[in-house]
């Protein structure tokens, strides 16, 4: 019985060149137990799913399926339009960011109201 999180874990495991033994000895567990989490048979703990995504530089998210990206706390996608809109910020004033604000919110409450 194969599960998402046993797949992620594979796979991890294979691109970052460990072999279970490996694994185990980093989580303190038997190779037979990675197997196990690796085919679905058991289900790690909260205490080894977090060492995991630490060790390999996932989400939680991720390795446990609920998310296809597994960068930490990044989004799925930054559109140019965000990238340039973020590099302008960054050299504002605050009292310019919070002109800046104000005008978003009044194209936000205009879109919302165009008919």
């Amino acid at each position: 019985m194969s599960t998402v999180l046993g797949e992620r874990l594979r796979q991890l495991r294979k691109e970052n060149d460990l072999t279970r033994e490996n694994l185990a000895q980093m989580l303190d567990v038997t190779p037979s137990i990675i197997t196990f989490y690796e085919n679905g048979a058991r289900s790690p703990s909260l205490k080894v799913l977090l060492s995991l995504a630490d060790y390999f530089e996932v989400s939680l998210d991720y390795l446990t399926g609920r998310s296809n990206n597994p960068k930490i706390n990044q989004p799925e996608a930054i559109t140019e339009a965000e990238k340039n809109l973020h590099q302008i910020t960054t050299q504002l004033s605050e009292e310019s960011l919070n002109e800046l604000l104000q005008y978003a919110n009044y194209l936000r409450i205009k879109q919302v109201l165009k008919p």
